[in-house]
């Protein structure tokens, strides 16, 4: 797949942001501005085991997040990571690249990568993602972050606390096993990005429950898989929050 680089020396600026996120080629022209964040690399062997190459690989190489959603992308053998987020949205493996991945932006949320399958960040490793994360928005301004996962909520207080923006947080009602929240994002130089984080799409994951559950909440990142690229070129930018 065709990644668009253009904002990889803004990028570099970004201390802490260990990978380059993917930026599909229609993201620009896109319906919707969307950020899809995935949770984490796993730095792990088929047989689950820590992989110190695998771990090198990943702490040194910015293009990794991009080079493994290459290897996921058109093949039935897809993490089932992958294979949750297209059943979620209704496409096959073999549609993703053009409906999806064409007109998005991707990353994992925390940078560090993590050693174990089990293994779970720390109140650091949340904090350092956070503030990449604001700095990430400043740069691409999606309109929209959908968090696969729910436990990205740890440490974003110190958005306020730091002030480095405003974040806040509410939480849904429990479903399937996870509270899911939504969030209006405010960075320090005026960029808003309203979050929507659900259950994440590996394990005991519900594609019919928690479709219903964005299309209730966040409708428009269906419009991103139904309509074809606009006109516009130009990178919609929103000054505030609702």
């Amino acid at each position: 797949m065709l990644c668009d680089v253009t904002f990889d020396r803004q990028f570099n600026s970004i201390v802490n942001l260990k990978h380059y996120p993917w930026i599909g080629k229609g993201y620009l022209s896109a319906p919707v501005k969307l950020l899809i964040l995935g949770d984490s690399h796993y730095t792990v062997d088929n047989d689950g085991m820590f992989s110190l190459e695998e771990y090198n690989r990943c702490i040194n190489d910015k293009n990794y997040t991009r080079d493994t959603l290459n290897c996921a992308v058109g093949t039935d053998d897809a993490w089932s990571f992958y294979k949750g987020l297209y059943d979620l949205l209704s496409i096959s493996p073999y549609e993703a690249e053009q409906k999806l991945w064409d007109k998005v932006v991707f990353y994992n949320f925390v940078q560090t990568p993590m050693q174990q399958r089990d293994a779970t960040p720390t109140e650091y490793d949340f904090k350092e993602a956070w503030f990449c994360l604001l700095d990430v928005i400043d740069i691409i301004q999606p309109s929209l972050c959908l968090f696969i996962g729910t436990r990205g909520w740890v440490s974003n207080g110190y958005i306020n606390l730091e002030n480095r923006g405003t974040c806040n947080i509410k939480y849904d009602k429990r479903i399937s096993g996870c509270y899911p929240w939504k969030a209006d994002i405010l960075t320090k130089a005026g960029i808003c990005s309203h979050a929507l984080a659900i259950h994440h799409t590996s394990q005991g994951f519900s594609p019919t429950i928690w479709r219903e559950y964005i299309r209730e909440n966040a409708p428009s990142i269906f419009e991103i898989l139904d309509t074809s690229e606009s006109n516009n070129n130009e990178l919609s930018r929103v000054k505030d929050c609702d």
